[in-house]
């Protein structure tokens, strides 16, 4: 995908992501939104300095086959750079409260343990061209990492070099959602791959992850290669298509259904997989229990009555 702004408001985008670099948010999550933002601008060939209602309006207008999540999303991500345009006088309105959708929660696509080797098969031999030799490199790892470790899609990517530490099995996981940091450990079996892909790589690259032009891959290249593995290993319940995020969910539920095998107190870890998680409250981490198998609640190794009473606001957290 070209990141490249060309509209009018070209340099006015740059310099927010700027800012919002500066004031440690992470300007890659508005970047997407503000490029559809820009070539919708510059398909109407949008010369004014300031953007009036009308053109805000027409960007309101739910697009075609989009959801509400969808929609929700890059209207949020506008107005945060309409607050800023309104702050150097170049902007009618923000987009009113009203307009944003409701989010509707996703309902997760749990992989099981064959669907999982299925994906990593076809991962490894996923068919690439003399173009495209780097998805013979990356892919087996970046995926692995992101399912093993738990992380959200995006935070692979953002790592850089000195964030993986090699000897210790450590991944510094730094502003992330909720711009909350964290320490993440990996495997012996996920470390000793990354060590075998840290050597095939070039060693002077700022980003663990690094594409031929030196700098992170963009989020599109791994949702298009994760597709097609999807595609070559037959994976999909005919009524959702498995996300990329569900490897979250997947890890994350199998690491719960381990400690009920084992006989834990799921009760007393659910504190650590919070942190592990990186979430800002427990209700985020406890909606993974609510998403086990139906044969699997009744289970004693979960009092789902008492994590209920301690944590009231799981269903309100869910139904944002």
């Amino acid at each position: 995908m070209n990141t490249t702004f060309t509209s009018v408001f070209a340099q006015d985008m740059k310099n927010f992501l700027e800012l919002q670099k500066s004031l440690n948010f992470n300007p890659e999550s508005y970047r997407p939104r503000l490029k559809q933002f820009d070539d919708f601008l510059s398909q109407r060939s949008f010369q004014l300095q300031s953007l009036s209602k009308k053109v805000i309006f027409e960007w309101i207008e739910r697009k075609e086959g989009e959801t509400n999540n969808g929609r929700r999303a890059r209207l949020f991500a506008l107005n945060k750079f309409l607050k800023y345009l309104c702050e150097l006088g170049r902007c009618e309105c923000i987009i009113p409260k009203g307009c944003f959708d409701k989010a509707i929660p996703f309902s997760p696509y749990l992989f099981s343990d064959y669907e999982i080797s299925r994906f990593f098969s076809a991962c490894d031999s996923f068919p690439v061209s003399i173009e495209d030799t780097e998805s013979t490199i990356v892919m087996p790892v970046v995926f692995r990492m992101i399912y093993c470790c738990a992380l959200r899609p995006g935070e692979a990517f953002r790592l850089k070099r000195d964030e993986v530490d090699l000897t210790e099995g450590i991944l510094q996981i730094k502003q992330s959602k909720h711009h909350k940091d964290r320490i993440v450990w990996m495997s012996r079996d996920l470390l000793e791959l990354c060590r075998s892909y840290d050597k095939l790589s070039n060693n002077n690259r700022i980003w663990f992850f690094s594409s031929s032009n030196g700098g992170p891959f963009p989020q599109s290249w791994l949702t298009n290669r994760f597709k097609k593995c999807i595609s070559l290993a037959e994976i999909g319940n005919g009524i959702s298509n498995p996300r990329i995020y569900d490897f979250r969910h997947s890890a994350c539920s199998r690491v719960v259904l381990q400690w009920i095998e084992e006989g834990e107190d799921v009760n007393n870890l659910v504190c650590y997989l919070r942190e592990h998680m990186g979430h800002s409250s427990f209700s985020h981490t406890l909606y993974y229990l609510h998403i086990l198998p139906d044969n699997l609640l009744s289970s004693v190794g979960i009092d789902w009555e008492s994590i209920d009473d301690l944590y009231p606001s799981l269903t309100e957290e869910v139904k944002r």
